[in-house]
């Protein structure tokens, strides 16, 4: 029976998911989310439908479906890192209203880890993460809101280019794409035009995966 239609509920089978235990280990550990967010219940409904459903499972490393899910459990880029890769992942499918809560607790959490003093966190992805959230207010058509952002997220990569990495460089230029989009939008031509001439003058860089 596909777990996705019993009770109508997703997170209780994502969460059956993380209790199974390993052939030779115990329960896997599930990652710690902010508590009752909205980014807990999209990723408990992202991970179900990522397993169950064969049409859109990811590829898992070697050792299977356990292997793969054991290992997302543990992700090196921790709460932040995997509520920036979910909030990429809805963006891509247009998701606007599910992809805002899920960035706007991303933001919070990085920024509040910064201001913790917790070096793992740089400018350059509070300000990434500001670039996305502007994304996903401006498709919902909240130009207000979504400005100020898609201008601070394009200025603080900007101004700590050289500071990130090979594999997450393409994130500066997909910055000034949003900012030519939401002029396009909001019927401000020129505005368009001036940042696509300064996209046309950074260099091509092939799309990776760090959020």
């Amino acid at each position: 029976m596909d777990p996705r239609r019993c009770c109508g509920q997703l997170a209780p089978c994502a969460d059956g998911l993380a209790k199974r235990s390993s052939a030779g280990g115990g329960p896997w550990p599930a990652p710690r989310w902010p508590a009752g967010g909205a980014a807990e219940r999209a990723h408990s409904r992202w991970r179900a439908e990522a397993q169950w459903n064969t049409a859109a499972a990811p590829r898992w490393p070697a050792g299977g479906q356990a292997a793969g899910a054991q290992r997302q459990a543990s992700s090196p880029r921790g709460p932040a890192g995997e509520l920036a890769m979910l909030g990429l992942n809805l963006l891509k499918q247009e998701g606007w209203t599910d992809t805002e809560p899920v960035l706007r607790e991303c933001l919070t959490l990085r920024e509040r880890l910064a201001t913790g003093g917790n070096q793992q966190v740089l400018p350059w992805q509070i300000a990434n993460t500001k670039s996305m959230l502007g994304e996903a207010l401006a498709g919902q058509e909240k130009y207000a809101d979504a400005e100020p952002l898609l201008l601070a997220g394009y200025e603080g990569l900007k101004e700590n280019e050289a500071t990130i990495p090979p594999q997450g460089k393409f994130r500066l230029t997909e910055a000034l794409q949003r900012l030519i989009d939401f002029h396009a939008a909001t019927d401000r031509p020129e505005k368009a035009a001036e940042w696509q001439t300064k996209l046309d003058a950074t260099t091509p860089k092939e799309p990776e995966t760090m959020p």
